[in-house]
């Protein structure tokens, strides 16, 4: 049970894996020039990255180094007890009880370090008015994603079953801890292992007109999709739970990412604005000279969010997902409706009359999209010229010009509740009751509200 060290020692290893000793990552580009108007480029690269060490530092709480001690506060109303046992620094933890329950965490010393694969092509073309456009393809792929799994999570039961207890329908119950040592019960078997995937496909277009006659311009818009299984999908602003709901069926968790966002638009601009031919001259230029606006406008779709539901299928696993009746969407969301609870069904295991909603619930995982994002920031600048290389600057900020709110995601937990009615709305769907207490409801926004600000620089 030697754990790994700096220290040599018989039997121990000197990491926590073996180290990869083929690790290569080339890179590709190529840049061909058919006409004057005209680039085409591609390119390509392996990229190499390090595995999550807190995954493998857990392996010293592993059975024999693990134990649980009990406090119990024998004091009334914060007065010191003069009965307590007083905890010396020789024992301080009282006496550790080596039968008690625990979990092991194991991992793959041949786990491989996770890499990504990554290609793209671009076309660009030089248009009139002093603007280049592109439209190009990125992608990657990820492999040997670090990835946990839990191997003794005992299958959905009734709550009758026999027998009743979660721990008692484990796979594998008990364990000797060392050699000749005590039987212990097994609560968790954690498998730290590194053989998940990711997936990146994007279309990405784009405009640039340099900064002439006063304007500058910039324009982007990229469709994408982000696909995982592994570590990471809970990344970003998304509602994208990282645990395995069934850890025996890894394939329903391929999921979008919590990043993923899979329309961007982001316009850009800088305009001088021209001094009127009259007042180019004398005092007026000081008044009517100078001017410069800035914007910036964003829009884009929502982060994707994962309908859950409260644990009632009698495991220890991760989060539990209901049954999906139909697509969830609407037509016109609101704020207090963003999506159809009446389209999930709560799965149960707690009635013996349900016994057919006793499983694993079949909605899968980021298939709802939150509220999109719309935010315009504005900005106008007065320079005065004092001298050469010296002049003061003012500046008016307006964050969030037309004060749009951005709302988060809606609170997408249903209510598990083991009183079961019809719904309100008339579908032929049973949902659980106080359905309307939250599911759906949105109540947080994740940017703030219109902002204007002011400044004055001093520029030498």
């Amino acid at each position: 049970n030697g754990l790994p060290t700096l220290v040599p020692d018989v039997g121990t290893p000197y990491g926590f894996y073996k180290p990869q000793k083929n690790v290569l990552m080339p890179r590709l580009g190529l840049a061909y020039r058919p006409t004057d108007d005209w680039v085409i480029r591609v390119g390509y690269g392996i990229y190499y990255n390090v595995h999550q060490l807190n995954n493998y530092t857990i392996l010293n709480l592993n059975p024999p180094k693990s134990g649980t001690s009990t406090f119990t506060q024998t004091g009334t109303n914060g007065r010191i007890n003069p009965g307590q046992t007083v905890l010396t620094y020789a024992s301080p933890f009282g006496v550790v009880n080596p039968t008690s329950a625990t979990g092991i965490n194991a991992l793959n010393p041949d786990n491989n370090q996770p890499y990504v694969n990554q290609w793209s092509l671009d076309v660009q073309r030089r248009l009139p008015f002093d603007t280049v456009m592109s439209v190009g393809y990125v992608g990657n792929k990820g492999t040997h994603i670090d990835n946990t799994v839990e191997l003794n999570d005992p299958a959905p039961a009734l709550s009758s079953a026999t027998p009743r207890d979660v721990n008692a329908r484990r796979p594998i119950r008990f364990f000797v801890d060392g050699l000749n040592g005590p039987q212990r019960p097994l609560n968790r078997l954690r498998w730290l292992t590194s053989d998940a995937n990711s997936w990146y496909h994007s279309l990405q277009v784009g405009a640039q007109k340099r900064f002439t006659a006063g304007l500058q311009m910039n324009f982007a818009y990229t469709y994408s999709k982000a696909l995982g299984e592994g570590y990471g999908r809970n990344e970003g602003a998304g509602a994208i739970q990282n645990s395995y709901q069934d850890p025996r069926n890894r394939a329903a968790e391929k999921t979008r990412y919590g990043f993923d966002i899979r329309h961007n638009v982001v316009v850009s601009f800088l305009y001088e604005i021209p001094v009127p031919g009259a007042f180019d001259s004398g005092f007026a230029r000081h008044i009517f000279g100078g001017w410069q606006t800035n914007g910036i406008l964003v829009l884009r779709s929502g982060f994707p969010f994962t309908v859950v539901q409260n644990g009632t299928i009698n495991t220890q696993g991760g989060h539990v997902r209901p049954d999906r009746l139909s697509s969830g969407e609407l037509d016109n969301p609101t704020i207090n409706k963003w999506f159809d609870p009446d389209a999930f069904r709560v799965v149960t295991c707690q009635r013996d009359d349900l016994a057919d909603r006793c499983h694993y619930g079949n909605a899968g995982q980021g298939i709802l999209e939150g509220p999109g994002f719309k935010n315009f920031d504005f900005s106008l600048l007065k320079n005065i010229p004092i001298r050469e290389g010296v002049r003061v600057q003012f500046r008016a900020e307006i964050f969030n010009l037309f004060n749009t709110p951005q709302f988060g995601l809606p609170n997408s937990t249903l209510n598990a509740a083991s009183n079961f009615l019809p719904s309100l709305g008339g579908t032929q769907f049973p949902t659980q009751a106080g359905i309307a207490r939250g599911a759906g409801a949105i109540t947080s926004i994740v940017a703030p509200m219109r902002q204007i600000q002011f400044g004055l620089k001093f520029l030498f």
